[in-house]
């Protein structure tokens, strides 16, 4: 039986070209990365250095305008000015950490935010493209690219330690260079595509093997990060390593191209799709009965959403006037400016949190982050659509993630080394989540036709927190600790380079700091039990018959 692998200009190459662009639009996991070295090479305190991934997070105001403006001009013209974007951004960031030009404090952090603002263009692009083209997958096609941005920064990460490590401006040119490149030559293939879901039968195997292949390639880099603290690889390793992933990368971009005869999948075949959702006379009388009784115990009218609300085209035409005064939208944006922003303060701090407690192989906790990342994107769609089949809303699972990022954040303070490895595994399974959760929750509750306007609303939540959490609470009470660390040792602390002036050592640098965001992410769970309270209704009336 033949099968066919010659691309074509389809939706399915559009597909596999978006998978490579998200693959390189992560790369604001890899702060940690080149942070300390900034740190050291500028002189800067841990508050300038949190004050700065702050600003890189805050590029996402940047991206908001990608969602205001995407329906304007074709898709292409969205990726070239994210590329041109991301160009500037990290390129002048590379230019400042290698002594070549001098700017400002805040000229620095502006450059920052705008590398990273650009990779939000690119991911406002590749995900409504793909929305646009998979209708019935779009659960599904949503996941797979949310999880290449969650590799993404561990497959940076690797290439570095193969061939870089440790020249960390060479790391920065990377980043500045690969992505562009690849933004610019596949801009063209990534757009809408004609085509009829009756047509492909082989749509739901297709999206099997890539969903496996995507594990696969996650198990692996997780199993190939963890070895490295316990083995000492050879030069040769590492290239057989670095061989097999990218191995595996190929594979998994080539799968969306694979094309079967229709014979090779029984009609029988069933995807991994989000359930679709069926509206019945019965369900809108009994929704509309649930309805008159709330509004006789004196709930308020604007939050009892019906089931024709989120489970019929009515709630497509929810208008973003009727959103943003919904208390549902402002309690979702809370819970992911509590919730992420945490994970992002925690991964922007993580450089320094590793050396602290004399870890060092910070590149492998980075990796770790960006591997569970990938697996929190993957789990929570699954996990939430088996949860809703069951008959629980799905912002159960957000309840869930949050009490799981309150966890990390314990677990940290503790400061063991093993808490380092399952604080750093499960603060990427958690900040994962919500970018899996959020925009599922947003489209059930609000619908799709001011989707992107409202997700990139919702999206401004993480920087705001971070800015918050990281740069106000962690960053400076470090500052604080590292003082009284130099006052006790005497000033032993300095060495001959002054490398270690802004330094601190032990598990109270960032103790106080990280109980600090384990109670914050507690407020974060009590708004998410509320969210779970005011629509675990609608959702009950929202399941498949």
């Amino acid at each position: 039986m033949t099968i066919f692998c010659v691309p074509r200009l389809d939706r399915w190459l559009g597909l596999s070209a978006a998978m490579i662009m998200m693959g390189c639009a992560g790369l604001t996991y890899t702060y940690a990365v080149y942070s300390e070295h900034m740190k050291q090479r500028l002189h800067f305190s841990q508050e300038d250095i949190d004050d700065i991934g702050a600003a890189k997070d805050l590029g996402g105001v940047v991206g908001l305008l990608s969602g205001l403006l995407y329906n304007m001009y074709p898709p292409w013209v969205t990726i070239g000015i994210g590329a041109a974007l991301h160009f500037f951004g990290y390129t002048m960031v590379w230019m400042t950490v290698a002594g070549k030009v001098a700017p400002s404090f805040w000229l620095l952090c502006m450059y920052s935010a705008v590398g990273n603002g650009g990779d939000n263009w690119i991911d406002t692009a590749c995900m409504m493209t793909s929305l646009q083209n998979y209708e019935e997958q779009r659960g599904t096609a949503m996941g797979i690219l949310k999880a290449q941005l969650g590799l993404s920064g561990a497959i940076f990460v690797m290439i570095y330690e193969v061939f870089l490590e440790p020249n960390v401006n060479q790391f920065l040119l990377l980043m500045s260079l690969v992505p562009t490149l690849a933004y610019v030559l596949l801009a063209f293939f990534v757009r809408p595509f004609d085509h009829t879901e009756d047509e492909d039968p082989s749509a739901a195997p297709r999206f099997k093997m890539a969903f496996i292949t995507v594990l696969v390639l996650g198990i692996f880099m997780m199993v190939s990060l963890a070895s490295k603290e316990y083995f000492k690889e050879s030069k040769v390793l590492q290239l057989m390593t670095i061989t097999v992933m990218l191995s595996i990368m190929l594979l998994m971009y080539t799968i969306p191209l694979i094309r079967f005869p229709r014979k090779f999948f029984p009609p029988s075949s069933e995807g991994i799709d989000l359930p679709k959702l069926e509206t019945k006379a019965s369900d809108l009388q009994d929704a509309e009965e649930e309805r008159l009784n709330l509004l006789k115990t004196g709930t308020d009218p604007s939050q009892v959403l019906t089931y024709s609300q989120i489970a019929t085209p009515a709630a497509a035409s929810t208008t973003l006037k009727d959103a943003l005064a919904d208390f549902n939208f402002w309690l979702i944006f809370l819970v992911v400016t509590i919730g992420a922003g945490t994970g992002v303060a925690i991964i922007n701090n993580l450089a320094q949190i590793g050396k602290s407690l004399r870890a060092g192989g910070t590149d492998i906790y980075v990796g770790l982050i960006s591997v569970w990342s990938c697996f929190g994107r993957l789990g929570s769609g699954y996990g939430s659509d088996l949860l809703m089949r069951r008959g629980y809303p799905r912002t159960l699972c957000l309840l869930i993630d949050q009490m799981i990022m309150a966890l990390c954040c314990l677990l940290l303070a503790t400061g063991l080394i093993s808490s380092l490895f399952i604080g750093s595994a499960l603060t990427g399974l958690s900040y994962g989540a919500y970018w899996t959760l959020i925009p599922a929750i947003l489209s059930e509750v609000f619908g799709v036709h001011n989707f992107t306007v409202l997700y990139k609303l919702v999206s401004l939540g993480p920087p705001l927190g971070s800015y918050i959490l990281s740069a106000k609470v962690m960053g400076s009470l470090y500052d604080e600790e590292a003082a009284l660390y130099r006052q006790k040792s005497g000033g032993a602390s300095v060495s001959a380079g002054g490398d270690d002036l802004n330094n601190c050592y032990g598990s109270k640098c960032f103790g106080f700091g990280l109980v600090a965001l384990a109670l914050v992410s507690l407020i974060g769970a009590a708004a998410s039990f509320l969210l779970f309270l005011g629509t675990r209704r609608a959702y009950h009336k929202n399941q498949v018959k």
